[in-house]
């Protein structure tokens, strides 16, 4: 698994944005090198990506004797299980993340999802493609 995040040190206003286009350009890389392996093995890489957007905390975590710099929390938890959910090839994102980006991305209501560590559903919604 890969995590990443947006917005430390210096604010950045168009992190969700950011976020989904990394995604789409993640899985169009994950297609090309299944194109290309094609040609020398049968073996598919697949890709399933979740994203969500919250204030989360930001530091080192850890030990004395191991830290790592890293955000937790629950928006955190909840990018984590939409990776969990999302299939190969998808990537799934939280309504928060949806209302920022929506004019921007092809999208398509998944549904609500029953996550693991969330009392209620999660509405989430699968991305297309660029809207441009």
């Amino acid at each position: 698994a890969i995590m990443g995040f947006f917005g430390d040190r210096e604010e950045i206003e168009n992190h969700a944005e950011l976020a989904v286009r990394m995604a789409l350009e993640m899985q169009a890389r994950v297609n090309a090198i299944n194109e290309k392996s094609l040609l020398w093995n049968d073996h598919h890489l697949d890709v399933g990506i979740g994203i969500n957007t919250g204030y989360v905390t930001v530091g080192n975590v850890g030990s004395e004797h191991h830290k790592d710099y890293t955000v937790i929390g629950r928006h955190v938890n909840l990018a984590s299980r939409l990776t969990e959910e999302a299939k190969p090839g998808q990537i799934l994102i939280s309504h928060r993340t949806y209302n920022l980006i929506a004019k921007m991305f092809k999208t398509e209501a998944v549904g609500n999802i029953a996550v693991k560590g969330f009392d209620s559903p999660v509405l989430a919604y699968n991305v297309l493609a660029c809207a441009d």
